[in-house]
């Protein structure tokens, strides 16, 4: 018989586990270096704030190159999901609908920006009653997003909102309920995870006073290392 033995690999919190490129979106994109502390981070905020269990299929729209997939990956393997691909890339957003009732998809997430491409394709009355939970972050997210989600995905009870980088994905976290989602013009971003003291500051690194716009400064111990070659 074949003997199978688990291997014995030292790691600690601090190993490097990936890099991941920042969009560039202020500048050149830079090779953010995350070790397994951020990680496990990263993918136990994910699964708390998301509710993700054993029945959920995973619909992922996003490349491969940014934060989330990998980490859904990660989640699906500790709660049992399963995941879904669909490269937009290649196959558009024309048969997304018909695939998304194809595999029964529970879970919805991604930008607002990929949701409102999806809405371009639908009918009015084209609804999505597998789906129950859907998750949005990294762009600004509008009422007319949430009257959306409440027409097409009649069995959405709560949405998922979340801020975050590259650097440090979900800093802040929320789960509201889809009536409440839709009485707001925008969507707030959540409150900051308790790993996480997110402040304002303005140019002098002084902390701004509450409505007041300035750089967002980020704390915690679950960070990424910093950048690749600096």
């Amino acid at each position: 018989a074949l003997k199978i033995e688990t291997p014995q690999v030292n790691y600690s919190p601090e190993d490097v586990i990936q890099i991941i490129y920042t969009s560039g979106s202020t500048g050149k994109p830079k090779g953010v270096i995350e070790d397994y502390r951020y990680l496990i981070r990263s993918v136990v905020t994910r699964r708390e704030a998301y509710s993700f269990n054993s029945h959920d299929r995973i619909l992922r729209l996003t490349s491969f190159s940014n934060t989330g997939p990998h980490l859904d990956i990660f989640i699906s393997l500790i709660a049992g999901s399963a995941i879904y691909f669909h490269d937009v890339k290649l196959d558009g957003f024309h048969n997304l609908p018909e695939w998304i009732r194809e595999h029964e998809i529970t879970i919805f997430t991604g930008p607002p920006t990929t949701f409102r491409s999806f809405l371009e394709v639908l009918k009015p009355e084209d609804t999505f009653p597998s789906i129950r939970f859907f998750g949005s972050g990294g762009e600004k997210r509008l009422q007319s997003d949430m009257v959306a989600v409440k027409h097409h995905f009649p069995n959405v009870r709560q949405v998922g909102l979340s801020f975050g980088a590259t650097e440090v994905p979900f800093a802040a976290t929320s789960t509201v309920d889809i009536d409440k989602a839709i009485q707001y013009r925008e969507l707030p971003s959540g409150k900051p995870h308790p790993d996480f003291k997110i402040l304002i500051w303005d140019s002098e690194g002084n902390e701004v006073p509450p409505g007041m716009e300035g750089e967002i400064v980020i704390y915690g111990n679950s960070l990424a290392r910093g950048y690749l070659n600096e």
